[in-house]
This record gives C-alpha cells, sequence and structure tokens, in this order.
C-alpha cells in the first residue's frame, strides 16, 4: 500500500507549516464498530506501543494499557481505532485493532489490562475456506478479493477495480485462510498484498515500484529537520541477488510464462555491471494472469530482496505516511541524500513520544 496522499482528516494546507513546527498533540483511542463507526472514546486507554512492517502479513500490531474506568468492553468482539492529532493541523488514524483478551491486573482497587492489539486483517488470517475454495476461468480477481472480504462479515473494504481475469480455473484446499487465497490473488494481477490502512479498511491496489512511487515526505536534516542527529545504517551486500526469475506452471500443451529479471541499475553497486557476474534469487512459481503481471511479482521480489542492504533507522515527530510510502531522506554530515521507502514504523506508548522509522534505500530494477 503506497501511502502516497494525506490520510482522511488530515488538512493538507497546513501540513509543510505544523508538522515541522512545535506541536500540541494526543493520541486517541476509541472504540468503533466493525463498520468503523466510533462507539465511544476509550478514555482508559492512556497509552498503546504501535507498529507498522511492510513486509509482514499482518502488518499492524502493538499493545495497550487500558485502565477500568467504568467502559463496558467485551472483549470477544471489540475493535479499537488509534488516532494521532495535532491541535490546528487535524488528525489521521494509525489503525483498527482487535484486543487480545488481556491479562487483568488489580491495584490499589482500580482494575487495568494489558491487552495485546492484533491487526484487523486478523479476521481473514484466522478464517479459513471449510469446504476448499474454486475460482473459474475468466473470473476478475478484484471482484473474487472483495467477495472474500465481505463473506468473512467484513465491509470497511477499499480494493481497488482492475479488469484482469484468472486465466485458468484455482481450487484451494479445505483449511486455506481466506487471508492467503486473497494475498495469491493480488500476487497473481501485481497488486500489493492485502493490508488495513489507519482508519482499518482493508486494502488492495495496484503494486507501484518504488522508484515511480511520488516522494510523499522529505525528512531533511537543516532549518526543519524532525529527526534527531544520532541515526543508525546498517548494509549486508555480499548475497544480494540481481537477477530474479518468475514461472507460471503449463496447462496441458500451453507452455507457461516465464520472466527474467534484472538489476542492471548503473548507480546500484549490486547490479550485473558492478558486481561482474549475476547472482540469482530463489525462483518464484506463480498463478500470474499475464506476462505484466509476473514481471510486476518478479520485480517486486527483486526489490524486496536488495532494499535490506542499505537500513536506515530514525527517530522523528510522526507524520502522516504509512509504510511503503517513498520518502527522501537526507543527512549532510553522513553524505546522504536520496530516495527511501519506508519499510517499518514503531511509535511509543506515550502521546509526545518519537515514531521510529526504517528507511530502505530504493534501487530500481
Amino acid at each position: 500500500m503506497p501511502s502516497a496522499t494525506l490520510p482522511s482528516g488530515v488538512l493538507p494546507d497546513a501540513a509543510e507549516v505544523t508538522l515541522t513546527g512545535h506541536r500540541s498533540v494526543k493520541r486517541v483511542y476509541e472504540l468503533v464498530d466493525r463498520d468503523g463507526g466510533v462507539i465511544e472514546t476509550l478514555d482508559g486507554c492512556k497509552g498503546a506501543s504501535l507498529q507498522q512492517v511492510a513486509n509482514s502479513t499482518l502488518k499492524r500490531g502493538g499493545r495497550a494499557a487500558i485502565t477500568d474506568v467504568g467502559q463496558d468492553i467485551d472483549w470477544l468482539t471489540a475493535r479499537i481505532k488509534a488516532s494521532y492529532e495535532i491541535e490546528g493541523y487535524g488528525s489521521w488514524g494509525l489503525g483498527v485493532f482487535l484486543p487480545s483478551v488481556p491479562t487483568e491486573q488489580w491495584s490499589g482497587g482500580v482494575r487495568r489490562w494489558d491487552a495485546e492489539l492484533l491487526d484487523v486483517a486478523t479476521v481473514l488470517s484466522e478464517a479459513t475456506v471449510e469446504s476448499g475454495y474454486s475460482l473459474d476461468a475468466g473470473q476478475v480477481a478484484t471482484d473474487a478479493i472483495r467477495a472474500l472480504i465481505t463473506d468473512a462479515g467484513e465491509t470497511s473494504i477499499a480494493v481497488t477495480d482492475s479488469d484482469k481475469t484468472l486465466t485458468t480455473p484455482r481450487v484451494w484446499e479445505p483449511g486455506e485462510t481466506i487471508l492467503s487465497i486473497i494475498n495469491q490473488l493480488c500476487d497473481s494481477i501485481g497488486y500489493f498484498a492485502l493490508a488495513s490502512d489507519g482508519d482499518g479498511r482493508l486494502a488492495a491496489d495496484p503494486y507501484i515500484r518504488p522508484a515511480d512511487r511520488p516522494i510523499s515526505w522529505e525528512f531533511l536534516d537543516g532549518a526543519n529537520c524532525i529527526y534527531v542527529g544520532d541515526f543508525t545504517r546498517e548494509q549486508d551486500l555480499y548475497k544480494v541477488p540481481n537477477h530474479q526469475q518468475a514461472r507460471t506452471r503449463g496447462t496441458g500443451d500451453e507452455p507457461g510464462l516465464v520472466v527474467n529479471v534484472y538489476n542492471d541499475d548503473p548507480d546500484s553497486p549490486f547490479s550485473r555491471a558492478n558486481r561482474g557476474r549475476t547472482i540469482s534469487g530463489e525462483v518464484i512459481e506463480t498463478y500470474a494472469t499475464d506476462l505484466d503481471a509476473l514481471t510486476t511479482l518478479a520485480r517486486r521480489v527483486l526489490l524486496t530482496r536488495t532494499l535490506p542492504t542499505s537500513t536506515i533507522v530514525i527517530d522523528a515527530m510522526p507524520v502522516p505516511r504509512d509504510v511503503n510510502a517513498a520518502v527522501t531522506f537526507r543527512s549532510t554530515p553522513a553524505g546522504i541524500d536520496g530516495r527511501h521507502v519506508v519499510s517499518r514504523i514503531v511509535y511509543g506508548a506515550n502521546d509526545t513520544d518519537l515514531a521510529r522509522y526504517t528507511l530502505n534505500k530504493v534501487v530500481d530494477v
């Protein structure tokens, strides 16, 4: 999910002024229903540590400390929405979560709960097709994705339409999770894996190469710097592949499709020219609908296997961007100034805590 635009609730005209200057901030926690409607403010929640991880199947999660202030919480059905609010600016969602049945603690006559917060997409990862599931050739993949989500009882959906259809019938055995089926369908049409957005909507969107994503934020040193000067940089260089093959299975007399994608970026130290040899990643076998979707998948996997080679971790004031967003990071003393993608975000429990961003340098393949 590229998250190149401002989330709902944010006032775009105020962005540059208030996000790089002094802030008066607070976190808001609300009990919401399945459709995202607010039931009540969860006043007893005074802090939650939250995170997003781009390459995780369930991308959001966290843990919350909640004090009993008389609210009636059904832990088996509750959903908690977390938001980050800046006075005079607006707010953006940090996710909708399913709280686990928590540990209950009593101290001084007051009851407190310590609850794990699970990505709302957990609903799809815990639901299986009990009798198996099948789709015919010619089925529009995004229609099938939307139907699978709806059949699981979820109504807050943001699936971008595509006219791509399955080229062969597909069959899944009993016990396959709905999320696994959806993500296989996403792969087959060149989409990002399904993810929940900050407002809890279950979203599936076309994959965009990091090099083609619009820069949605700039972490720059200088007068308007919002990150602390200390940061870490890690590089793991030796085994980085510069070649990725993806293929589909043939049917009868029809051979499968095969795609080979190479890193020939002259600015990349891992390209074939700069390494002087080809280093192949593990072959992917998938059910892509066409050559374009297969190429998209091969590029995505090669980029994923390349991105960790240059990783920067910074502590910065939170901004309304999610993982997979393209950003610029500049540190003049370190000689770094270039395009990166956000691969991980960690929010501390306190309202005023800085967020920890993991940024991966972009390689174009």
